[in-house]
């Protein structure tokens, strides 16, 4: 049994103060169960070998930073240590637990809105990768000040987790704290034991399974990694998403505290299917019993993952219900493609996901239980949301002059119209059609055919994007030149514009089909 304190701490220095007082109603966990501290600010718990004590940060507060500007809200509790040989160490002995353990949490302005950055998967090979995280992300969002917060989705290294040692001091200088999602490239794939294949990740960034509280929204973080444990793991990495004991316990009855008009946001790093992922992405059975406890809720899930973007409504085919469907995000990875393609102009890879969407983040911004969703790219400006695919020159009434429109963060519910100048003023709409990127296939197809060594590497095969339209030139455009101008409307009403030269020249018979 642990026993202790949350408490304000309001000189920060991470001890209690007799004028610092006990805080009531705060949750804490042992990562099962989840109790409420008294109206003194105590709290008892049974606590398990192997696990972790943590308290959930509530409106109003924020949490303790330690090494790496890591969010310090845990006590790990492993009195033994890993109790097996890992590749990478698990986690070392902590020895006995001790009689009380307090928790600190630092007095902050509560904000009804607020914004939350969103990576996903920098997935460093190397450390010349952290080198390219660095310039690319790490650059561009250290000097921001607006965000509340930060989750990384997870698959922060891939497979060698000696790479959190010089990945964790490249990171800490993301702006807030960051709480980190365990994806299926950081598990110790020797363990033999659920708890064990998270002890590495517990080591360096605190439990699997946990949750914090920010205006009207509760951040459900799970560790949806299922691997085929005990004792079948492989170094290759055998995995599927699903939901361990542990983690259904702890959502149950951080739930039961929970009031029922509160935003949902829950972070995995496996999405959900149906979806452009492989079929056997997710355990359908422990999706359903994930999506029962949440039944009733209005839910917000973010994941990454598959090194596309694509956002999906989950219905009773799903295995939710609910008055609206459950809303997935799966967001756009940092690492792209794996950090493959040509380099760009800095001497970075472009790594152009298989969908066409550019290396990016997300951006979270939630006002009360209502919320709205933005891609950045980094290194160019928030207009950049769209690519558009048209020719350049054209001969004057010739026949299928296709356009195509890649709206990275877009869905089905994104409106795209286009229009050419000079001429009418009307917006034209295009049409909805997922398919495959031609401009992402065309760099594919032109490394293939090239006679020459290219610089960089090959990009993975194309997949079917979720967020492309398409149209066709009219042929009534006179000899002359012109701008193509698309406009991208998304569900929030935000506008973004793409515009692109066109020059029509006549027709020479009896070449072209007009």
């Amino acid at each position: 049994m642990l026993s202790g304190l949350v408490f304000a701490d309001h000189n920060a220095d991470g001890r209690r103060d007799p004028a610092e007082p006990g805080l009531p109603g705060v949750l804490v966990s042992n990562g099962t169960e989840v109790v409420v501290t008294d109206v003194t600010g105590h709290y008892a718990l049974t606590v398990r070998d192997r696990t972790a004590v943590f308290v959930i940060k509530p409106p109003g507060y924020a949490v303790p930073r330690g090494a790496h500007n890591l969010p310090y809200f845990y006590r790990l509790h492993w009195p033994a240590g890993t109790g097996e040989t890992l590749r990478y160490g698990g986690v070392p002995a902590t020895g006995e637990l001790p009689e009380t353990h307090h928790f600190p949490l630092l007095p902050a302005v509560s904000h009804e809105a607020f914004s939350v950055l969103v990576v996903a998967d920098p997935q460093v090979h190397n450390r010349a990768q952290i080198g390219y995280y660095e310039r690319r992300f790490i650059e561009e969002l250290s000097a921001r000040k607006d965000f509340a917060f930060g989750v990384m989705l997870g698959d922060i290294v891939r497979n060698d987790l000696s790479l959190f040692d010089p990945y964790l001091p490249v990171n800490a200088r993301l702006p807030g704290p960051i709480f980190h999602v365990v994806g299926n490239h950081d598990i110790d794939y020797d363990a033999t034991s659920f708890t064990t294949a998270v002890a590495t990740f517990n080591r360096n960034f605190g439990p699997a399974n946990y949750a914090l509280m920010e205006g009207a929204a509760v951040f459900v973080v799970l560790n949806n990694v299922y691997t085929p444990l005990p004792g079948e793991a492989k170094a290759g990495g055998e995995y599927t998403g699903g939901l361990t004991p542990d983690a259904e316990a702890f959502t149950a009855n951080l739930l039961s505290h929970v009031p029922a008009d509160r935003l949902v946001v829950l972070c995995q790093h496996i999405p959900f299917v149906p979806g452009p992922a492989r079929p056997s992405a997710h355990r359908p059975a422990d999706q359903h019993r994930l999506l029962a406890l949440l039944r009733g809720r209005r839910v917000l899930a973010l994941s990454g993952h598959t090194h596309t973007q694509w956002h999906a409504r989950l219905a009773q085919d799903s295995g939710w219900h609910g008055e609206e469907p459950l809303r997935q995000w799966v967001v756009g990875t940092a690492s792209g493609s794996w950090w493959g393609g040509a380099p760009d102009q800095d001497g970075l890879p472009t790594a152009t996901m298989k969908d066409g969407t550019p290396p990016g983040y997300g951006i979270l911004h939630v006002n009360r239980t209502d919320y709205r969703l933005e891609y950045r790219v980094p290194g160019r400006p928030p207009e950049h949301q769209l690519n558009l695919v048209s020719p350049r020159h054209v001969v004057a009434r010739e026949r299928d002059q296709a356009i195509q429109v890649n709206v990275f963060n877009g869905s089905e519910r994104t409106e795209v119209a286009i229009r050419i100048r000079p001429g009418s003023d009307q917006w034209v709409p295009l049409q909805y059609a997922p398919g495959i990127d031609a401009e992402y296939a065309g760099r594919v197809w032109q490394r293939d055919v090239s006679e020459v060594p290219l610089a960089g590497t090959r990009l993975p095969p194309s997949t079917e994007s979720l967020h492309l339209w398409q149209g066709s030139l009219p042929r009534s455009l006179p000899v002359g030149s012109y701008e193509i101008e698309v406009r991208a409307r998304d569900e929030w009403g935000v506008e973004s514009f793409v515009r692109r030269p066109l020059d029509v020249h006549p027709a020479k018979l009896p070449y072209g089909r007009n």
